[in-house]
């Protein structure tokens, strides 16, 4: 779904499990859109699994509320500045900047889950979450840039240890303690 920065057709862009927020409130938009995309390719890439799923919220009726629910479930509340000023903030938000018709979220950082569930290394969850967390600031204009990321350790090559899970030359190096699962 791309298109060209100085012509912007569409108010909607991405597929649904990479759909930036300010795409969803209604903001306006730019290239740190795609590196929000990015970002959740990257964990899909790594773990099978979307980073974000607004049908595992029971919201069905209210896609665009259960994608933010699950935003917030991986990254935390919403900046309250940021929720206020999106044009469909009243939509969204009540006037603390908490989502509505939404039920409450338990937050997991990134990181943790990657531990939790799919039995990251430590030290691996450390060094990819600390590669998507400025990939998926909310606020796109403190969001990082495509350059940036690339030049992030992580994606250079640099490993923590010999034993954690990574990616090299297109194929997982898993620990033995993994291989064994």
């Amino acid at each position: 779904n791309a298109c060209r920065t100085d012509d912007l057709l569409s108010s909607i862009i991405q597929t649904r499990q990479y759909r930036s927020p300010e795409v969803l409130m209604g903001c306006e938009y730019d290239t740190t859109a795609d590196v929000w995309s990015a970002a959740c390719m990257c964990f899909e890439m790594l773990t099978g699994d979307y980073l974000f799923d607004p049908s595992s919220v029971k919201v069905s009726h209210m896609p665009d509320h259960a994608h933010l629910a699950c935003m917030q479930e991986r990254l935390g509340e919403i900046p309250v500045h940021y929720a206020l000023s999106s044009p469909k903030a009243s939509e969204f938000f009540d006037r603390q900047g908490v989502l509505k018709h939404c039920p409450a979220v338990s937050y997991e950082s990134i990181r943790d889950r990657l531990v939790r569930v799919y039995r990251f290394q430590e030290a691996e969850a450390d060094a990819i979450q600390s590669l998507l967390l400025p990939m998926l600031e909310f606020n796109p204009h403190r969001r990082c840039s495509a350059a940036q990321a690339l030049e992030h350790p992580w994606l250079k090559g640099a490993s923590p240890s010999d034993r954690t899970r990574s990616i090299r030359g297109g194929r997982y190096k898993l620990s033995k303690k993994s291989r064994s699962k």
